[in-house]
């Protein structure tokens, strides 16, 4: 492992701007590799894995034939990069997240792996290891569902990110295919139930998760094949979503300045609703652009705005505050370069250009104090990399944390909590630049909801003792103190979803457990392809029950164990490209 300081630093200044700041910025990169040599680094997470007080790093370690979760401990000085430690390895780890999945206080591992499947290889298996800090003490395997595009079976749905979208505590998951959208709703920590929101879609990897109409439940944006355009799914706060146009540009396939290839979410005005900036590129990836979107809460519509980059090679644009002076500023990573947009009051921006050897594709992007001095650097490392780079101001910045937030009022009916604050105040921050944190807790049970409004309503609470207080957060990441906690109690019953994902049930086998044989039923509402098959707990298929097509009304299959080993396994049904999963037990 080394950390190495880069002193190559371009400063690229229009000779007629001048400064407006508290300092003149002066630009710090460094190259940092937490890797072992003749390794690669995959996701990059910051948490604090042993709940110490203090965020740690979380990284998924790749070589040509081994694949390792580290994590290095942070502690009020920073980090030690030379001491890593591994929390679990596997030849067959695809990808990392990280996610509180049955939301008891410690962090979990969400990997994604590649099993043998016919002749080659599936990487429909999902793995969440149940952690106690730093200890695995269960998993829980999750078959992700394919989609089913003319008739074929292709790649599975690929897990974007995991979100709390019905705002029940636990996080849920966002699932990308060629063609479908899907949510796995989490089940109380315990396996999802797998919700298609939407069957079209061709470029629905550019997508976006943020709280569109800022009311607490996330939105998600895609860019939508059957309408040719960008859409919003708008969070009911019921497990469903509407689709609606956002007043985007519509795209032909014909024309290759027309295609949006990235999405991110910005303040940029006054107000208190998410913007957006678009790129769309040309002539192979080169001349891009970065496009901004304002939203316009009158009509409910993004709205072009004069505001716009151009670059020479296809990166990412990201909103950062870099400097203080409450003005939104950028930065840029792309092949071989690193350019920083220091705003001067909206109306021009000095630029600063920095030199890196390696691109192009962006993999991590994190905000962390990795010194211990309470200002957080800007991470990032690119795909197919050993690196992380980590910029920041040389320049001391001055700021004060955020005034402590009030609350207007706390008003609870029927299962529904209706909270208003008094805006906090912040002297170096523009109006509608601060963050609140709204903390909400039941049975020793977290949620965490992020906002810029002042005002939140959250729906079908379950019932029991809840304290609420909130905290302001200024856009260098500073917290205000927390405000009064409030109590409350919800007497009335949170409404019990009963999920309508798909034209078929699975039956639990009877009886479980078994030995050597055992029935499962299912029910389909038409007659169709229908596949039904048995994995083990990593994955492996074991045997296939059903592959064909299969009358309407119930199914009933027997599953002949004779030949099989004791053991807990899972038993997969497919059809019109929905899946559901279930386990059963055998014991000799």
């Amino acid at each position: 492992m080394r950390k190495l300081l880069l002193p190559l630093f371009v400063l690229v200044f229009p000779a007629t701007m001048t400064f407006g700041y508290q300092t003149i910025p002066e630009i710090k990169l460094e190259a940092i590799s937490i890797v072992d040599t003749d390794t690669k680094l995959g996701e990059l997470y910051n948490y604090d894995i042993n709940n110490d007080g203090y965020q740690d790093l979380i990284f998924n370690q790749i070589s040509s034939n081994s694949k390792s979760i580290k994590y290095l401990l942070g502690t009020n000085t920073g980090f030690n990069f030379d001491s890593a430690y591994v929390l679990l390895s596997s030849a067959d780890i695809i990808s990392l997240n990280i996610v509180d999945w049955n939301n008891d206080g410690n962090i979990d591992l969400a990997v994604r792996k590649q099993r043998a499947y016919g002749s080659g290889y599936s990487s429909d298996l999902l793995d969440i290891y149940i952690m106690s800090e730093t200890t695995i003490d269960d998993v829980i395997s999750i078959v992700v569902p394919y989609e089913n595009y003319l008739g074929n079976n292709t790649n599975p749905k690929e897990l974007k990110e995991f979100k709390d979208f019905d705002l029940d505590g636990y996080p849920d998951m966002l699932l990308i295919g060629f063609s479908h959208v899907t949510i796995g709703w989490n089940q109380s920590g315990n396996e999802p139930v797998f919700d298609e929101i939407t069957n079209f879609g061709a470029n629905t990897y550019t997508t976006a998760i943020f709280d569109y109409n800022q009311d607490g439940y996330p939105d998600f944006i895609n860019d939508d094949q059957y309408w040719k355009e960008p859409v919003i799914h708008i969070n009911n706060r019921d497990r469903n979503f509407t689709r609606a146009s956002i007043n985007l540009p519509s795209w032909s396939i014909s024309d290759e300045s027309s295609l949006y290839w990235n999405f991110e979410t910005l303040w940029l005005n006054e107000d208190e609703f998410p913007d957006l900036i678009v790129q769309k590129t040309s002539d192979g990836l080169s001349n891009s652009k970065y496009l901004m979107y304002e939203f316009d809460k009158n009509s409910n519509k993004f709205v072009s705005s004069p505001l716009q980059f151009n670059s020479n090679n296809l990166g990412t644009l990201k909103a950062i505050h870099f400097d203080n002076d409450g003005y939104t500023d950028f930065i840029e990573i792309r092949e071989n370069k690193v350019r920083i947009w220091l705003n001067k009051q909206n109306d021009s921006f000095n630029e600063i250009e920095v030199t890196i050897t390696e691109g192009y594709e962006i993999k991590n992007f994190l905000k962390l104090d990795i010194n211990g001095d309470k200002f957080k650097e800007t991470l990032f490392s690119l795909a197919d990399s050993d690196t992380i780079y980590a910029i920041s101001n040389k320049k001391p910045v001055n700021n004060l944390n955020p005034s402590i937030p009030e609350f207007d009022s706390v008003v609870v009916s029927a299962g529904e909590l209706k909270i208003d604050w008094y805006p906090s105040t912040d002297s170096e921050s523009l109006t509608g630049h601060l963050d609140y944190e709204v903390v909400l807790t039941i049975d020793d049970k977290l949620m965490n909801i992020n906002l810029h409004t002042d005002s939140l309503k959250i729906k079908n609470l379950k019932s029991g003792n809840y304290e609420v207080y909130i905290n302001a957060i200024d856009p260098l990441g500073f917290v205000s103190e927390s405000s009064e906690t409030k109590t409350f109690t919800i007497t009335s019953t949170a409404i019990e979803y009963d999920i309508q994902v798909s034209n078929f049930t699975l039956n639990q086998n009877y009886p479980n457990p078994f030995n050597p044989t055992t029935t499962i039923q299912f029910e389909l509402d038409k007659t169709t392809f229908t596949k039904l098959t048995v994995y083990d707990v990593l994955g492996r298929k074991v045997q296939e029950l059903v592959n064909g097509v299969r009358p309407a009304g119930t199914n009933t299959i027997q599953f002949d164990a004779t030949d099989v080993a004791s053991g807990v396994y899972l038993y997969r049904l497919e059809a019109n490209g929905i899946v559901q999963t279930k386990r059963l037990t055998l014991i000799k």
